[in-house]
Parts: structure tokens; sequence; C-alpha cells
């Protein structure tokens, strides 16, 4: 299978490492997944492709606007790919009703300029194929496609269980992690450390 993830990647923000381990575990499997767009300087290893031919799929992986591509490459992805092969991952539910809890929510309105209904307009425009990372989504017109996920094989050093893994750390007997979005961590985990 040929397939090609549209969405704009950055070494050190959102979804970087997911997608280079999509693209690795999908070459392990035969696939030949590249990123649409020129090459990276700052990503050497990452393979990237403006060639729409053959290709049986294309993954629009989105979290923020700046993941589409500016014109004229949306307009080729658009003309140049059927919209039966063209398939939108929302990583952050954008594609509902507004969410919120506390200070954090799914439309950034003030900081991006688009509203909810825009999103769901241009989410359709590129695609009826709607997928969400999670195992129920909230409308019953959305998929569900776990985009992220852990590799066990990227663990250094691993240890056989959680007790033995927590007494290496320091000698202390609980330790404590992180594991999520990188967006919102302090807020997410400030009361717990308060505590």
């Amino acid at each position: 299978m040929r397939l090609l993830l549209v969405t704009s990647v950055d070494p050190w923000v959102r979804s970087v490492a997911t997608v280079h381990k999509f693209v690795a575990a999908g070459r392990t499997l035969g696939h030949d997944i590249a990123v649409y767009g020129e090459p990276h300087s700052g990503l050497p290893t990452l393979p990237f492709t403006t060639d729409l031919d053959g290709l049986d799929f294309v993954l629009f992986v989105v979290q923020v606007p700046s993941d589409f591509p500016d014109m004229p490459y949306l307009a080729r992805l658009l003309d140049g790919i059927p919209r039966e092969r063209r398939v939108v991952l929302d990583l952050w539910g954008r594609f509902n009703e507004t969410i919120r809890l506390e200070h954090d929510f799914n439309h950034l309105e003030k900081l991006d300029g688009h509203a909810g209904w825009e999103w769901e307009e241009g989410l359709r425009a590129i695609s009826d194929t709607i997928l969400q990372p999670t195992l129920s989504p909230l409308r019953q017109d959305v998929g569900s496609f776990l985009f992220h996920g852990f590799d066990p094989a990227s663990i250094v050093k691993p240890h056989p269980t959680a007790r033995d893994a927590a007494a290496a750390w320091s000698g202390k007997t609980f330790g404590a992690m992180y594991v999520g979005s990188n967006w919102q961590r302090w807020e997410q985990v400030r009361r717990f450390l308060e505590g």
C-alpha cells in the first residue's frame, strides 16, 4: 500500500514522534509511507514527497490550521486524489461540538481563529471519512483510529515489573510519569504535585 501523510511536521512539536514511528512501522509491514511536502533539513530520516501518482490513501493528520498545506499544494491534493481515497484524522476533536474542561477546549477561536462550524465544514470539504483517536467517538459519523501508540522497543532500560522500575528510579518507593499531550501539561499535573 502507498500512503501519504498530510500534516505539518516540526522536529520539536506536536506529533512528530508519532509520525516517525508510523512511517517506520508501515515500512516494516511492507507499505510505502511518506509525508507530503518538500524535504525538511531538520528531519533527515523522515521521507517527504510531492508525488501523487499511485497513492492508495491520503491521510490528513490535523491538529491545527497549519497542518493543512498552503496553496498550491492543497489544491494539487484535492484535485489529484479522489475524495474516497482521502481520510481526515482529527487528533484534537475539532469535528465535535465545543468540549470544555476548565480552561482547555477543542475550539480555540481566540488562538487559531476558527469556530467549531468552520472546522466541521473544512474537514468535510476534504473527506467524508473523519476519524478520531478514541475508541468511542462522540458523533455517529466519525470513526475510530488510534494513531498514537506505545512502542515497547523504545524503552532504553526495561524493568520486569513496575516495582523494579520504581526501585531503580533513585531508590524511591513511588514515582510519577505523565503520559499524554504536551499541550496543557502543567495545568494537568499541578494539583497533583502541589498535593
